[in-house]
């Protein structure tokens, strides 16, 4: 069985005729836009002495400055290597280096604080025993004085 019929021809298939139209009433005047006329200038010449006889001084355009990009621009695949001096790939390196020893410097520091919490954790439970402690006595100490 086939997913598809066969498409059929122009020929084969049965279309009904077209109803016949009404004649359309025949214009008896075109269409058209009404004229304007617009108003013609004449080209006046004005008679304008050059800037540096207006005691103005003469006008000096810059050029835009162009910075080269030392760095290639991310995501721009090169085909050809890429060369780096050796004195900036040493500052590289010797960054990275400095940063690493700043991570492990935050992760000793964030053991200390933990140490610290554990400790201060333990003290608190500690100073609430003896509170207890004290309690249980002053209730001793009050029930038998009423």
């Amino acid at each position: 069985m086939s997913l598809f019929k066969r498409k059929r021809r122009l020929e084969e298939l049965k279309l009904p005729e077209l109803p016949k139209l009404p004649d359309l009433p025949e214009f008896i005047q075109p269409l058209s836009r009404p004229k304007t006329e617009f108003p013609v200038y004449e080209k006046a010449e004005l008679e304008l002495p050059p800037l540096h006889q207006q005691g103005l001084p003469p006008l000096r355009f810059a050029r835009p400055r162009m910075e080269r990009l030392e760095r290639p621009i991310i995501g721009v695949e090169r085909e050809r290597p890429l060369y780096v001096k050796i004195d900036e790939y040493k500052k590289a390196i010797e960054a990275l280096d400095i940063i690493r020893e700043k991570v492990q410097d935050a992760e000793h520091v964030l053991e200390k604080i933990d140490k610290l919490r554990e400790e201060v954790g333990k003290e608190v439970v500690s100073w609430r025993v003896g509170l207890d402690k004290i309690r249980e006595r002053l209730i001793l100490i009050d029930s038998k004085l009423r």
